[in-house]
């Protein structure tokens, strides 16, 4: 159970009443993960919740490749709204890796940003785990190297760098052919191998944080 600088805030009404990261709060958790170019709005998010996965597409120029695995379509924005109105009604906490989710939460000016404490950076839980062990840590360590670390499964290309290339790959050949089904099979195959790689991050992340506080 980690506790001390992890205690956590759950709403209940217009009180926040603390309380430390649990098995149960974290198997409760809602695990988010999110593939873009750097710099440029998001494209993808993935989201694990009680063991259901959901991915849906945030970008219109891929609306196309999106239809074509059954995908919805959205707005960041609505996106946003509809998570932190499960995270309060539900007394959930979101749990997401690296700077770029927590971004994504805090991404419409019109909604009141959420609290801190509802929102979990599993890299940060990770590192402090593995300062904890006397370990150095560096600082390009990814999500599947802290899975390692814990001695849990991890996927094959889990930290691939290939994500920012098959974008923009993907969003050109769309572009320059005009739909999904004329793309190339190397095409396709970029954008089925960018899907997967955010389902098995949001797996991973649930692995990790649940190793942590177990």
């Amino acid at each position: 159970m980690i506790q001390s600088r992890h205690e956590l805030g759950i709403e209940n009404g217009s009180s926040v009443t603390r309380s430390p990261l649990t098995t149960c709060t974290a198997k409760r958790g809602i695990y988010l993960d999110i593939q873009g170019v750097r710099g440029s709005p998001p494209v993808v998010l993935g989201s694990l919740i009680d063991d259901h996965f959901d991915q849906v597409i945030l970008d219109s120029d891929f609306a196309d490749a999106a239809l074509a695995k059954e995908l919805r379509i959205t707005s960041e924005a609505d996106e946003v709204q509809s998570l932190l109105q499960r995270v309060r009604q539900e007394e959930r906490l979101v749990f997401g890796f690296s700077l770029r989710w927590q971004e994504f939460m805090r991404a419409t000016d019109d909604q009141v940003p959420p609290s801190p404490p509802l929102i979990v950076d599993g890299q940060q839980l990770a590192a402090d785990w593995y300062r904890s062990r006397g370990r150095v840590r560096s600082t390009r360590m990814g999500l599947g190297d802290f899975l390692r670390a814990v001695g849990a499964p991890c996927p094959a290309g889990l930290d691939g760098k290939a994500t920012s290339k098959r974008l923009r790959d993907v969003r050109a050949m769309m572009q320059a052919r005009g739909s999904y089904d004329a793309l190339t099979p190397v095409g396709k195959s970029k954008w089925t191998k960018l899907l997967k790689q955010n389902q098995e991050r949001c797996e991973g992340l649930q692995a990790l944080i649940l190793d942590l506080v177990d």
